[in-house]
């Protein structure tokens, strides 16, 4: 596979740690975020046509090590490295006046170092939904990285949680469907709105209408060249979902398909469904500048 340097530039924030002293150059991992259903997978896999972008099974152990905020296993290792029970000398994260930002951007070192060990040159393109839960933190933790929030219409994203009958929770219920697009495409468009400088937002419809378009924006923000297989990828497959078993090196099952919604599938729901729709995720609808109709 084809290698590349990449220069700071391409970079932000490479070239020093959050406490402003040098580190050794790193290429982070590039994060695509947003509500599972919304073909975050997909977008991920397209990208991944390219020579000097790779993908494959979704990570999650990065959730789990950042998940809780305050109470995260993360946070509390650090919390006990700075912490002086009473009759002890001062250990040294606190002797060294290590601060979390830069505690968390050097353990980010190491498994950006780990993805790099699989990737042979190549970027790492995770699209694990769960990260969107933690976008703050992997921030911290992969300074240089980017973000793609995937944002798909909440109406198709709850029909097709339903309609997936995962043995998950967003797919338990309808509420459960509800909420789950609700905090997710919130948390992940807050994001983007917070740190425009490493992310960026591309919605499943607009991909839909204009792949090229929306494929390029993504490729020119990487800093790298347009790869055409990745529009053909896009429009001719879907990514069935990370459910698949046998996900690996390959993409996951795929089917022959455009990346299309069925048309107002929503207006098949019952009058209770709707109500509860719009009490959950009426108002995320509204700020992301969708609909809200459900006849």
């Amino acid at each position: 596979m084809v290698t590349r340097e990449v220069t700071t530039d391409e970079t932000p924030g490479a070239s020093a740690s959050p406490s402003g002293q040098a580190t050794p150059s790193r290429v982070d991992p590039v994060f695509i975020v947003g509500s599972p259903r919304s073909g975050t997978s997909a977008f991920a896999w397209a990208l991944a046509q390219h020579r000097l972008l790779v993908t494959g099974p979704e990570s999650d152990f990065l959730y789990y090590l950042l998940k809780g905020g305050p109470q995260s296993p993360l946070r509390q290792v650090y919390l006990q490295g700075v912490e002086t029970p009473a009759g002890l000398k001062g250990r040294w994260l606190q002797s060294q006046k290590v601060a979390w930002d830069e505690f968390v951007s050097h353990a980010g070192e190491g498994f950006a170092s780990l993805f790099a060990s699989r990737t042979h040159g190549a970027r790492w393109i995770d699209s694990s939904p769960s990260n969107t839960l933690v976008v703050e933190d992997l921030k911290l933790m992969f300074p240089s990285s980017r973000f793609v929030h995937v944002l798909r219409d909440g109406r198709s994203v709850v029909s097709s949680m339903i309609a997936s009958s995962f043995p998950v929770k967003f797919a338990s219920s309808f509420t459960n469907a509800c909420e789950t697009w609700s905090v997710y495409a919130a948390k992940a468009h807050g994001f983007c709105e917070a740190h425009p400088e490493c992310s960026w937002e591309v919605r499943n419809e607009d991909w839909s209408a204009d792949a090229e378009g929306e494929l390029r924006k993504v490729f020119t923000s990487l800093g790298v060249d347009y790869d055409e297989r990745a529009e053909k990828f896009l429009m001719k497959k879907r990514i069935n979902s990370s459910f698949n078993a046998g996900a690996g090196a390959e993409a996951p099952a795929t089917e022959a398909a455009p990346v299309k919604d069925k048309s107002h599938v929503w207006t098949a729901w019952t009058t209770r469904q709707k109500r509860t729709f719009l009490d959950i995720a009426g108002e995320t609808m509204e700020r992301l500048g969708y609909d809200r109709n459900l006849d």
